[in-house]
């Protein structure tokens, strides 16, 4: 899996579905249902895109960059998963334990279909 253009196209998406918001705010509800899913997408991407400088211990989120989690329905601890890591663990696919890769697919498709029916 491509991490850092996956990101890229899930921070672009949320950017874009909160243009929609203003410019059709009757979306309101759909539209928060969807940004409200994947609140690490665009600090995801952002500590991708700038990977050089969190490394560097410059990065503006520094203290989010890796990330402590429970996995594998409480059996396993991660600690330090950093934004690059691709995790297959009982919970779906993880990017850097900030975004689960399924669940950000249906939650796009969800809003796709969503949107189609308000034609």
């Amino acid at each position: 899996m491509a991490v850092r253009p996956f990101a890229g196209a899930l921070a672009s998406s949320l950017k874009w579905a909160k243009e929609l918001k203003k410019s059709n705010p009757t979306l309101s509800k759909e539209i928060d249902e969807f940004t409200n899913s994947l609140p690490e997408a665009k600090d995801l991407r952002d500590m991708l895109e700038h990977e050089e400088d969190y490394l560097k211990g410059k990065g503006r989120k520094q203290a989010q960059f890796s990330k402590n989690m429970v996995v594998n329905n409480g059996k396993l601890t991660v600690t330090g998963v950093m934004p690059q890591v691709i995790m297959i663990v009982n919970e779906g696919v993880l990017i850097g334990g900030k975004v689960n890769v399924l669940n950000a697919i249906q939650q796009l498709k969800s809003l796709f279909y969503k949107l189609n029916l308000n034609k």
